[in-house]
């Protein structure tokens, strides 16, 4: 037997047909690699989004406390003439600090392979 007919499933003896693998055997295989597909696509892409929005529920719950325990802080420390002014600091220290961050990851990001470290390191 030469190896053309050993690659050849139609010259094997009791091999398929090449129009029996196309219709039965080949679709049935075709079909189950769509349903794996298909399996993978419908529960792997809700579960992972389900794992993100469940992460950022935990870290907005967790950070929740963290506005409201500040001013507690200022209310239970200060006086009541002197709460005002330290709820301004609070509030434009907050606004000052997202004006300088843009202005910092710039800076940090053009320290890529500075002092040979990467920017991330920085």
């Amino acid at each position: 037997m030469s190896s053309n007919q050993l690659t050849d499933t139609s010259r094997v003896p009791g091999g398929l047909d090449s129009v029996d693998l196309l219709c039965c055997g080949g679709q049935k295989h075709l079909w189950s690699l769509r349903l794996a597909f298909l399996d993978r696509f419908v529960f792997s892409l809700p579960r992972s989004l389900l794992a993100r929005q469940l992460a950022h529920c935990l870290s907005g719950l967790a950070e929740a406390g963290y506005y409201p325990g500040l001013q507690y802080m200022i209310g239970s420390w200060y006086r009541k003439d002197e709460m005002a002014k330290r709820a301004c600091i609070l509030n434009a220290s907050g606004s000052i600090a997202m004006l300088f961050s843009g202005f910092l990851m710039a800076g940090v990001t053009g320290l890529d392979g500075r002092g040979g470290l990467p920017g991330w390191k920085w």
